[in-house]
């Protein structure tokens, strides 16, 4: 297939790895990027939570934070927020580290709407050019946007939402094909999405229900869009990647096991993400044991691991790094 690009950003194939917020540590992109993934997005930031760690710890721990290894390029990084002063800010900051800025207009956690960001921009589409066309003119790097297709049912304004976001000057559109009211219930609207990239003549991503090799090709196939997003199929199993790209294009790459994977996140963890707290290892090792199919005596015996040794136990791995 042809190189694709969002801006001036080359991008090696058309799987990219959703943003997930508890998930995408260094460690887990890293992986994902191994396995295939073309496309890395960082975990949701807040804007506020950026401008305050840079304001009280300085620059250079906010790039600690996020972390970002160059084998895991191009990454995309998301920004969320309702400040529109410190959401140009925050990407004034990270854009030294970032391939890609992406603003979160579809977010459906409550606090975040409540806020007045995320997916509250899916009802408030007036505010939207306040938000984005300023980091577009003071960004030198490519900025991007998620949105949802409309908040419910009756208010399905996803192609005049990314209408709008291309006319302001984002260079891509990532589509969640799923109204606001719905979360992640229910099915993805693959018609909206295929409408939109009509619409548009930028890069449009298609995101939603992508939860096997088949379905990454019915997005790509019946919506016409540019690239595919891979979100929680992607838990405890980087390999799907491998796998997607193994069924669309034809490759034979070896597809690694869950628990060899695990095996790796392991040492990742322990050099990269060793500052996060030992319950957010135990949860990834809980979405692996899953994917690898372990029985619930392996399970319990992670549930009840106080460290990583009794996690490598219950895999029966050993990690190589202290």
């Amino acid at each position: 297939m042809d190189m694709l690009e969002i801006g001036k950003v080359r991008i090696k194939n058309n799987l990219v790895l959703a943003p997930m917020a508890g998930v995408n540590y260094t460690s887990f992109r890293l992986l994902c990027k191994e396995a295939g993934a073309g496309l890395i997005y960082t975990q949701m930031y807040h804007a506020d939570f950026i401008c305050h760690k840079y304001n009280n710890q300085g620059k250079q721990a906010v790039f600690d934070f996020i972390n970002i290894q160059e084998e895991e390029r191009p990454v995309s990084i998301q920004l969320v927020g309702h400040n529109a002063e410190n959401v140009l800010r925050a990407a004034k900051i990270i854009e030294e580290i970032a391939d890609i800025i992406d603003i979160n207009l579809g977010c459906c956690d409550t606090n975040i709407i409540k806020s007045g960001a995320g997916a509250f921009y899916a009802k408030n589409t007036d505010m939207i050019t306040g938000l984005i066309r300023p980091l577009v003119k003071a960004c030198k790097i490519p900025v991007t946007a998620k949105i949802r297709i409309g908040w419910d049912s009756q208010s399905i304004n996803g192609v005049m939402v990314a209408q709008m976001l291309e006319k302001i000057g984002v260079s891509a559109v990532a589509v969640h094909g799923r109204v606001v009211t719905q979360k992640y219930g229910g099915k993805a609207n693959l018609e909206v999405i295929k409408y939109i990239k009509q619409k548009l003549s930028i890069p449009v991503i298609g995101n939603g229900d992508v939860n096997n090799e088949m379905a990454a090709k019915n997005m790509l196939k019946k919506t016409g869009c540019d690239l595919v997003m891979i979100g929680r199929r992607a838990m405890g199993d980087p390999g799907f990647f491998t796998r997607c790209n193994n069924f669309l294009r034809g490759e034979e790459k070896e597809v690694i096991s869950p628990i060899v994977l695990f095996e790796k996140f392991l040492d990742y963890y322990s050099i990269y993400d060793k500052d996060k707290s030992f319950s957010e290892l135990r949860t990834h090792a809980l979405w692996f044991s899953k994917r690898a199919g372990m029985g619930p005596k392996n399970r319990d015996m992670i549930m009840r691991a106080k460290d990583k040794k009794e996690l490598e136990k219950a895999f029966g791995v050993t990690s190589t790094q202290k």
